[in-house]
C-alpha cells in the first residue's frame, strides 16, 4: 500500500495468493502498531517492521526536503520463506550427509592404506619380540612411504636373522669343539697311560733285580717293549705338536728340495710292511713307469704318507689290501693314491674325521686306539704344499684318499738330472711289498 499525507490509499497491490484475506489494517491497532491511524500533524516518521508467526509487517514514511507526504505499507506472508528456508536446511543437510560419507569413504580408504599396514606392522613385532622368531616377515602393501618403511623393518630381520644364525652357528660350533676337547683329553689320557704304564713296569721289574723269563733274552724284550712304547708316546707328542703349530701359524717353513719318488715310496713301504704284515694285510705299491721327479718338503711328505698308509693298514681287516698308487701329469698335478678295503667311513662323518681332535668313535672302549689327529695333521700337510687331500668312503667297502700337488711341483727329469733315485724301476718296489 501507498499512503498519502492524509493517510488515504494512493495505490495498492494484493497478490493473487493473498485475494480474499485482509493486507491492510484501518489502523495502526489493527497493524499492532500500537496508536489510530497517523494524521497530517501526528504521522510518526520513522520506519517500523514487525514479524509474527505467519506474516511481515513493514511500514515506512516517505519524505520530501524533510516533509512527510506518505507512507509505504508492505504486508507479507512468511510460507515462501519458510520454504526457502526449508530447501536450504534440506540442502545443507544433504551436503552435511554427503560430507560425512566422503569422510567416511576417506577414513575407509586411510584406514586401509595407512593404518591397516601399520597395525599389521605392530603385530608383526608384537610376534617378533613375543617368540624371538626373526624369520616372520611384515606383509608389503604398497610402494609409498609405509612400503620403504616395511621394506627397511624387513631388511633388519633379515640381517638380525643372519646374526642370530651366526650366532647359533658359533655357540654349536663352540659346544661341539668343547665336546671334541673333552673326549680328546680322555682319549689322549688312554693313548698316553698305556705305554707310559708299559715302560714303569717293565721298568720296575728290571729295577728290582728279578730274574727276568728266558735271562738276557727276557731283559731284551723288556728294552724292546719300553722302546716300543717310548716311541709310541714320541710319535703322539709329535703329532700334537706339529698340528698345534700349523694351527697357530707357527709351524716350520717348507725345506723343498728335488728328488726322485721311488725312493721315497721304498722309504715309507719299510715302515709301514711290519704293521700290515702282523695284522695279514697285502700291501700293494703302483708307481706310474713315467712317473717324475717332485720339488716338496721330502720329511712332511713321508709324514703324509706314512700317516695315510698306517691310517688304512689300522682299519682294514685280515685278508684285506692297502694299495698305494703314484702317478704325475700336466692335467692332474702329482698324485698320491690311498686305497684300502677296510671297514670304510660313513658320508655323513667323513668331515669329522677330517677335524681336528675329533673321532667317529669316541668312545673309551673302542676297538681301534689312536687320537683323532692323523688325517687332520695330513690333511693340514697337504695344503701347506698347496695341495688337496679328497676322501671318498663307502661302510663296508672300503675309504679312497687322494692327495694331490699341484703341477708346477713336478720337477722334468731332463731339467734336473741330479735328482736321485730316477733310474729306479716299479719292479723293485715290488718286490720289496711281495
Amino acid at each position: 500500500y501507498v499512503y498519502r499525507a492524509n493517510g488515504t490509499i494512493l495505490a495498492k497491490y494484493v497478490s493473487g495468493r493473498l485475494k480474499g484475506r485482509s493486507t491492510a489494517p484501518d489502523s495502526y491497532e489493527q497493524r499492532g502498531l500500537g496508536h489510530p491511524a497517523p494524521t497530517d500533524a501526528d504521522r510518526s516518521p520513522a520506519s517500523e517492521v514487525i514479524y509474527d508467526n505467519h506474516f511481515v509487517q513493514i511500514y515506512r514514511p516517505i519524505q520530501l526536503d524533510g516533509e512527510a507526504i506518505g507512507a509505504v505499507f508492505i504486508r507479507s506472508d512468511l510460507v515462501r520463506a519458510y520454504a526457502a528456508i526449508g530447501t536450504y536446511i534440506r540442502i545443507a543437510a544433504a551436503v552435511i550427509l554427503i560430507a560425512c560419507l566422503v569422510a567416511f569413504l576417506l577414513v575407509s580408504r586411510l584406514h586401509k592404506v595407512i593404518s591397516h599396514p601399520i597395525m599389521h606392522l605392530l603385530d608383526t613385532i608384537r610376534e617378533v619380540t613375543a617368540n624371538q622368531d626373526f624369520s616372520v616377515r611384515a606383509e608389503k602393501h604398497g610402494a609409498d612411504e609405509l612400503g620403504v618403511l616395511i621394506d627397511g623393518f624387513n631388511m633388519m630381520l633379515t640381517r638380525t636373522q643372519a646374526h642370530d644364525q651366526s650366532l647359533k652357528t658359533a655357540q654349536e660350533r663352540a659346544e661341539a669343539a668343547n665336546r671334541a676337547k673333552s673326549e680328546f683329553l680322555a682319549n689322549m689320557s688312554h693313548e698316553l697311560r698305556t705305554p707310559l704304564n708299559a715302560i714303569i713296569g717293565f721298568a720296575e721289574l728290571i729295577q728290582a733285580d728279578r730274574v727276568a723269563p728266558g735271562g738276557i733274552d727276557g731283559y731284551r724284550l723288556y728294552a724292546k717293549d719300553i722302546h716300543e712304547s717310548g716311541q709310541h708316546l714320541l710319535g703322539l707328542i709329535n703329532d700334537i705338536l706339529d698340528l698345534s703349530k700349523i694351527e697357530s701359524g707357527a709351524t716350520d717353513e717348507l725345506h723343498e728340495d728335488d728328488f726322485g719318488i721311488r725312493g721315497l715310496v721304498r722309504s715309507v713301504a719299510m715302515l709301514v710292511t711290519g704293521p700290515a704284515e702282523k695284522r695279514g694285510v697285502e700291501l700293494e705299491l703302483d708307481v706310474s713307469d713315467d712317473v717324475q721327479a717332485l720339488r716338496a718338503d721330502q720329511r712332511k711328505l713321508k709324514q703324509i704318507l706314512v700317516n695315510l698308509l698306517a691310517n688304512a693298514i689300522k682299519f682294514t681287516p685280515a685278508g684285506g689290501k692297502v694299495t698305494l698308487r703314484t702317478w704325475s701329469s700336466a692335467k692332474d698335478g702329482y698324485v698320491f693314491q690311498i686305497i684300502d678295503t677296510g671297514i670304510g667311513i660313513a658320508l655323513e662323518d667323513i668331515p669329522k674325521a677330517l677335524a681336528p681332535f675329533q673321532q667317529i668313535d669316541g668312545d673309551l672302549d673302542r676297538k681301534y686306539e689312536g687320537t683323532g689327529l692323523g688325517l687332520p695333521l695330513t690333511k693340514a700337510l697337504v695344503e701347506m704344499h698347496g695341495g688337496s687331500l679328497n676322501l671318498q668312503s663307502e661302510v663296508g667297502v672300503g675309504t679312497t684318499v687322494t692327495v694331490r700337488l699341484p703341477a708346477d711341483r713336478i720337477v722334468r727329469l731332463r731339467d734336473n738330472p741330479r735328482v736321485s733315485d730316477v733310474g729306479e724301476r716299479e719292479a723293485s718296489l715290488r718286490a720289496l711289498s711281495g
